[in-house]
């Protein structure tokens, strides 16, 4: 009996230890980003980004191409909701950079922002930068803004 109870131990053990395995190998995926890019075009001019490597931008490339009507808001960005609701990373941030893109899931939010700003106690996840930072100024005159997003 004792041998009995020792083996249904050990499997019990064996059965948690593989459930946890799962539920964390599921939050620290790893996602293969590499050769993937992303284009945002306004104003008719196309300006590449650097993507970061997360669940939320994979699931962003899956369904490009958009285009997004962009709203002003705050005095630091523009964003648009997105026609279908991402994988929201773990992976988030506070603290938003102007020339930077993000998703925020409290609208469903596709944002581009052109001030650096602390947005706590609301967070993000980090999309990726876009590489030429003249877009920080066109978006800061800009009045409407529709972005073409694309790989």
């Amino acid at each position: 009996m004792k041998k009995i109870l020792t083996a249904v131990s050990v499997l019990l053990g064996l059965a948690g230890f593989l459930y946890l395995k799962t539920v964390v190998s599921a939050e620290h995926r790893t996602f293969d980003l590499e050769g993937k890019t992303m284009k945002i075009v306004l104003d008719g001019k196309a300006f590449n980004v650097m993507l970061d490597n997360n669940g939320t931008t994979e699931d962003i490339l899956k369904h490009l191409p958009l285009t997004l009507d962009m709203v002003q808001y705050a005095g630091h960005e523009y964003y648009a909701s997105l026609p279908f609701t991402p994988f929201f990373d773990r992976e988030r941030t506070s603290h938003i950079l102007a020339g930077h893109i993000y998703y925020w899931d409290g609208w469903n939010a596709f944002v581009i922002n052109y001030i650096d700003y602390d947005i706590a106690p609301y967070k993000v996840v980090h999309i990726g930068e876009i590489a030429d930072k003249s877009v920080i100024d066109v978006l800061r005159q800009a009045e409407n803004v529709s972005v073409k997003v694309t790989e």
